[in-house]
């Protein structure tokens, strides 16, 4: 049986971690490096490039050449979407009557939060506002 996907994306994000914390390195040699060039202390430059030049490979390797990596976790975290998708489902039909359905049975509190979701849709679609007296005035009716 193959890994769950929980540890395909854990191994995702751990490179997401290594491959931040080598950019941040990289940024901070860059910094250095700009100091040694206004110091014209040529020596420290080339060290400091050379520093650059070892985390940007880092960066590449966690792209494609490490364990885990970037190219390895996506790869194998879609396969296993792919193998695992479910694809005998039923159709599902959203209809006005169902969602008045959920309404009727809904709690206050939950009737409250779904008209004030269409109410601000509403007020994008007309590009008004929605003052809080004006919602007060609506929803005086929903007290608990």
């Amino acid at each position: 049986m193959s890994e769950p996907l929980t540890t395909k994306i854990d191994n995702w994000r751990a490179v997401y971690g290594y491959i931040w914390s080598d950019l941040h390195s990289l940024c901070n040699y860059l910094n250095y490096a700009a100091e040694q060039a206004t110091a014209e202390s040529w020596a420290g430059l080339s060290d400091m490039l050379a520093m650059c030049a070892n985390y940007a490979d880092n960066v590449a390797y966690h792209f494609k050449g490490g364990d885990p990596n970037v190219y390895s976790t996506m790869y194998f975290a879609m396969d296993w979407i792919d193998d695992n998708w479910p694809t005998d489902a039923e159709e599902y039909e959203l209809t006005m009557q169902k969602i008045l359905d959920v309404i009727w049975v809904s709690t206050p509190l939950e009737t409250f939060f779904f008209i004030n979701d269409i109410d601000a849709m509403r007020a994008a679609i007309w590009n008004k506002e929605i003052s809080e007296e004006k919602l007060h005035e609506l929803y005086r009716h929903f007290s608990i």
